[in-house]
């Protein structure tokens, strides 16, 4: 079996190298032709499907602006040589100017779809509907496949679903605006495909669910969605659609059978049925063992429970969530007795109302019957947010759940990819108030002089691109004449009895204020060269307390993301 293993590795390498070394670059243009040799812009095919019916692994696809029938592809990729078909090579949006309003040929109810395709990119396309399910099924469908992506495509008033995934493992759905699906969902990633990836994706105005994952075990396979990331999505107005295309039901995210998802950074707004489920009807297992961390859910005021945990969906974590709810009754959590063993609950603000098994009681009487949520707390959108009239759930000043939440299962990061944490402690809810996408950091410890004491070098503001950051020095002493040392390379010479923690590329002569403080401020420029750099700083002043002279600041390191 090892020899076999061995083998099956090697000519899997061998097969990616391949196709490596023999990918081509196609281009399919309105104005192109399909007996065209497709090669470059001047010789685009016309119709998308004779890409679909010509690429093998490795290649490329660049569909210039137009309008296009949708096709349908059979090919897959290879490990580390995809198949990739793109309308914004690169970007995280989708391109208007490249639109797909019609059915492929051979599900004739689906506009892009991957027929048992694996390791296929498909990206940038803005996929248009019907908004009728007779006559339109889904925007960009693949089954029966692995390590599929779908990136920054917009799918808009699909028939019945925006993007849908039927036992796919590995799945990548990212950067993509899903709306107003007619009959059903924005995203469907169903059939027992594990380990999908669905993040920093925009899913609104859709008939029922804005995401439904769901294992089905009664179309086959384990009946169970394992080890999901659902990440830093915003999901808002879904749950409100047409009756006439069936009673509009579900949740903004919504999970049958799923198990061991983290589901963290996500923002729900203004949904109405259910915030985040975790239940099973189809599904081949009840939906347990999931994080859910670092949420803001604000349900509308015709919507169900903020979080509902049913058919013994046990053991889940719901840490550090924003729980709110405008229903007069309907409150945070709605909970089967049945789910509560091995459940982990703490450090949610919270709306006054919580439901097991259908009696509703408060957060003080919710802690004193399950032992739950002993630092959680009531809020409101009010005490909460800077400006949710306009979709704006960011922390305010001063709002209760800042450095609130707790460490563990906390992620590293928020809903715009900012560090956490920012304070004294992680946030509750999808943001980080104050957080910066670079970070700073203090390098070493400075050189005393007057009174004993250093001076101390701090910033104000974030060291990300575009952003005003100012320098700060207190400590120093009295009207002492300094220099501001700045830098790219890390040192740490010795240098007047204590170390330089940089090599100066530029020095700011400066003099120290009669409190022996300075400042210095600038507004960074926006230069995507700066990502993943990074820059020093120490200030050193004329000290005759000093040993020799000398004090001096820790260093200031700042790195750019």
């Amino acid at each position: 079996m090892r020899t076999t293993d061995r083998f099956m590795r090697v000519a899997c390498i061998v097969f990616a190298l391949c196709a490596s070394a023999r990918a081509s670059t196609y281009y399919v243009s309105p104005s192109g032709s399909d007996a065209a040799a497709g090669t470059s812009a001047a010789v685009a095919w016309k119709t998308l499907q004779k890409a679909a019916n010509v690429v093998q692994a490795g290649d490329t696809v660049i569909v210039l602006p137009g309008t296009y029938a949708g096709f349908n592809l059979f090919t897959s990729g290879a490990p580390g040589a995809p198949i990739t078909f793109t309308a914004n090579s690169g970007g995280s949006t989708p391109n208007p100017n490249v639109i797909v309003n019609t059915n492929n040929t051979f599900t004739g109810k689906d506009r892009i779809n991957l027929e048992g395709a694996s390791h296929v990119v498909i990206e940038g396309f803005t996929v248009l509907g019907t908004g009728d399910p007779a006559t339109n099924r889904t925007g960009i469908r693949t089954v029966l496949a692995s390590h599929v992506t779908i990136r920054a495509n917009r799918a808009d008033l699909c028939g019945r679903w925006g993007i849908l995934t039927g036992f796919v493992d590995d799945v990548l759905i990212e950067d993509n605006e899903c709306s107003r699906s007619a009959a059903e969902h924005g995203i469907y990633v169903s059939n027992s495909g594990d380990r999908p990836i669905v993040r920093r994706n925009r899913i609104w105005g859709n008939h029922s669910n804005g995401l439904h994952m769901n294992g089905d075990v009664t179309l086959g396979g384990d009946g169970v969605i394992s080890d999901a990331l659902v990440e830093r999505n915003v999901i808002w107005e879904n749950g409100n659609g047409n009756p006439a295309f069936g009673a509009p039901g579900g949740s903004a995210i919504n999970c049958d059978g799923v198990q061991n998802a983290t589901i963290r950074n996500n923002l729900l707004y203004l949904n109405h049925k259910s915030g985040i489920s975790l239940y099973r009807i189809d599904g081949g297992a009840p939906s347990s063992g999931n994080r859910v961390v670092n949420n803001t859910v604000r349900n509308a005021s015709d919507a169900r429970w903020a979080l509902n945990i049913q058919d013994a969906s046990s053991g889940n974590v719901v840490v550090n969530n924003v729980l709110l709810n405008d229903h007069s009754f309907r409150g945070a959590v709605d909970i089967g007795s049945s789910c509560l063993p091995g459940m982990i609950a703490n450090h949610n603000a919270v709306k006054d109302a919580f439901s097991i098994d259908g009696s509703v009681m408060t957060l003080a009487q919710w802690k004193a019957t399950t032992g739950l949520d002993s630092a959680s707390f009531v809020s409101s959108v009010g005490a909460l947010f800077a400006s949710p009239a306009t979709g704006d759930y960011q922390l305010k000043a001063g709002a209760p759940a800042i450095d609130k939440g707790q460490s563990t299962f906390a992620p590293n990061d928020d809903l715009l990819g900012k560090h956490r944490p920012a304070g004294l402690g992680f946030d509750i809810g999808s943001y980080e108030f104050g957080a910066c996408f670079g970070s700073t950091d203090t390098v070493g410890s400075g050189i005393s002089g007057t009174a004993g004491v250093a001076p101390l070098l701090s910033a104000m503001g974030c060291p990300d691109q575009g952003s005003s950051l100012t320098l700060q020095v207190a400590q120093a002493a009295p009207l002492a004449a300094g220099m501001l040392f700045v830098g790219t390379q890390a040192t740490s010479l010795a240098a007047f009895g204590g170390t330089l923690y940089l090599v100066p590329a530029l020095g700011i002569p400066h003099v120290a204020s009669a409190a022996g403080t300075f400042a210095i401020g600038s507004t960074l420029p926006m230069n995507p060269a700066l990502t993943g750099s990074s820059l020093r700083v120490q200030a050193f002043y004329a000290d005759g307390a000093a040993t020799q002279g000398v004090s001096a600041t820790a260093g200031l390191e700042f790195v750019f993301d």
